[in-house]
């Protein structure tokens, strides 16, 4: 099967993942972010599904969110997942609350103060998590939910981490060149020209191999259903076909291509 195909097959497999989970009880933070992780790639995975090799370019920026998602997934994965799972998930009155001080001009004061008592409430409720004491003796908020704070700093744990089932660490590579694109880098200009005769023109195609976004988000995909059908206790019921796709990408990884991006002859 080619990447496309391989691509909706993860998408057709997520939903059924999806449909097992929600039937039955999601009590703690880490199958919550379990079910949550697999619906946010199972939806970015239709995204650039749908994109198409048009817009690979594009879909590229949603690759970059796949990949984030399943680092925290994986991190959080390594060890302690109760308390990480936890506080990710009780993290959000501290996210929102840093968004909540921008809003300030677009809210009505009434709403403004309303909203803030709201969340500060919140807040308090998971103090016991997030309220850390620097060396010099003062109260402070924790600034992430992860004790390990950047995105790169988790990737490096899971990337020296032995435990079976870590994301293929090729993923990893393409996030920091995915970046730039996202955050509109100087490269990022650099990727839409073209220069003729010294006058810049668009690219009709940023990239070399429009088809690498359906198959990289296929891996991703088949890490993300793992995970959850591992963490959801429904791998008795969909181990064998997620191992069939598990394969399917695999072979994706093998496929010889050709200097136009198109599997060699």
């Amino acid at each position: 099967m080619g990447p496309l195909r391989v691509l909706r097959s993860g998408i057709r497999l997520a939903r059924r993942v999806e449909a097992l989970a929600s039937a039955s009880m999601i009590r703690t933070p880490l199958r919550f972010l379990a079910y949550g992780f697999l619906v946010r790639n199972r939806r970015l995975a239709v995204a650039i599904e749908r994109l198409g090799t048009a817009s690979a370019y594009e879909g590229r920026m949603l690759l970059r969110s796949m990949l984030e998602i399943m680092i925290n997934h994986a991190w959080i994965r390594l060890r302690q997942k109760h308390s990480r799972s936890l506080r990710f998930v009780a993290y959000q009155p501290l996210e929102l609350l840093r968004v909540h001080a921008s809003m300030q001009a677009s809210m009505s004061p009434a709403d403004y103060e309303r909203a803030r008592r709201n969340l500060e409430r919140q807040r308090r409720a998971v103090r016991h998590l997030f309220r850390l004491r620097d060396r010099n003796g003062k109260m402070h908020w924790a600034r992430s939910w992860a004790a390990v704070s950047s995105v790169e700093g988790r990737i490096q744990e899971v990337k020296s981490s032995d435990t079976p089932g870590q994301p293929d660490p090729f993923l990893y590579a393409m996030y920091s060149w995915i970046s730039s694109a996202v955050h509109g880098g100087p490269n990022s200009l650099k990727e839409v020209f073209d220069r003729r005769t010294g006058v810049l023109v668009a690219k009709r195609q940023p990239e070399r191999d429009p088809s690498a976004q359906f198959a990289a988000a296929a891996a991703i995909l088949s890490y993300t259903i793992n995970a959850a059908a591992e963490d959801l206790r429904i791998k008795k019921i969909i181990g064998s076909d997620a191992a069939k796709y598990t394969v399917a990408v695999q072979k994706l990884r093998g496929r010889k291509r050709g200097p136009a991006g198109k599997p060699a002859s």
